[in-house]
């Protein structure tokens, strides 16, 4: 393959498998001109997957703009090093990757990180969920970890019905091993606090931390805000509500992670018909790192992403 500055390479639904992936290889590292890579449906394993990946990070100026990924099998054995091409290209604006079901089936899950990622512009383009916002699968993946630590959803453009219906979802289902919940910058408001106020005893027993700082109503004297600091307080914990960039601001954003900073991030990814399955590893301080399931967090400027495709692209 020989060409001197290629922009686009479409190399979908070939189904060449994991044979491919060393005469790819060298294409993709060399030609760092590429901005679209489409690499759907070509049933790569895992092996394949490391391949293509390594291509892609090591070594390599951040380039790539759009990533299309959908129909192959990386699964766990790839993930880590899939991270490492989504840390080095932090400039993607489309990614598409098979994700959203194999998290929603994913019991285990102990922390998610997506914040940074506007959940409204979420798509799931399968014919029943067509029109669906993205919080519809953030809390149906919140309402089925029942095993969930560690939930950070800043800036992840939470509408009001989003923020309402993560709340039902937290209702729905107890949490007795989630400590961290991080809700900056979204668009609750005092129905959602009255709403916290009301699980904290029963399904939250263990929330130390909840941060809410640039959201509506968080006025520090009224009856819902007071409620949520003085049950954390009582346990130790606290409620985070100023602006982090005020300079009288008392929160503090490297004790956000501090009580997990010990903690390896697990996203489990299992195998569906036509999904991907994946495992990623990383440091709760380390967003992005290590995680296809970080692919919306910070760091990554992402206008267009679609967890779920079965469509060609």
């Amino acid at each position: 393959m020989h060409c001197k500055q290629p922009i686009e390479f479409d190399f979908s639904h070939n189904a060449f498998g994991t044979r491919v992936a060393p005469i790819l290889s060298p294409f993709l590292s060399q030609h760092v001109s590429l901005q679209v890579l489409k690499l759907n449906n070509n049933c790569f394993s895992p092996e394949a997957g490391n391949v293509v990946a390594q291509a892609l990070a090591i070594g390599r100026p951040a380039s790539l703009r759009v990533l299309l990924l959908t129909k192959n099998r990386l699964e766990d054995a790839s993930a880590d090093l899939w991270g490492e091409v989504l840390a080095a290209h932090k400039d993607l604006r489309r990614l598409m990757v098979a994700i959203a079901r194999g998290l929603i089936q994913c019991q285990t899950l102990r922390h998610l990180m997506i914040g940074d990622c506007t959940a409204y512009q979420f798509k799931h383009i399968s014919k029943e969920d067509r029109g669906k916002r993205g919080w519809h699968f953030v809390a149906e993946i919140v309402r089925s970890c029942h095993a969930l630590e560690f939930l950070d959803l800043s800036d992840s453009g939470l509408t009001e019905d989003g923020c309402t219906e993560l709340g039902q979802a937290l209702e729905d289902i107890p949490h007795p091993h989630l400590h961290t919940i991080l809700m900056e910058n979204n668009d609750m408001g005092r129905l959602h606090y009255q709403a916290l106020n009301k699980i904290l005893e029963t399904n939250l027993p263990n929330l130390k931390l909840l941060d809410l700082a640039l959201n509506e109503g968080l006025d520090d004297n009224s009856e819902e805000i007071v409620g949520l600091i003085d049950c954390l307080k009582d346990r130790g914990g606290k409620v985070l509500i100023d602006d982090p960039e005020d300079e009288d601001s008392t929160n503090h954003i490297p004790d956000v992670h501090s009580d997990a900073s010990d903690t390896k991030k697990e996203v489990r990814f299992i195998n569906l018909p036509s999904y991907e399955a994946k495992e990623a590893k990383e440091s709760v301080t380390n967003p992005v790192v290590d995680a296809l399931a970080d692919i919306v967090s910070t760091g990554l400027k992402i206008d267009d992403v679609n967890l779920i495709s079965n469509n060609p692209d």
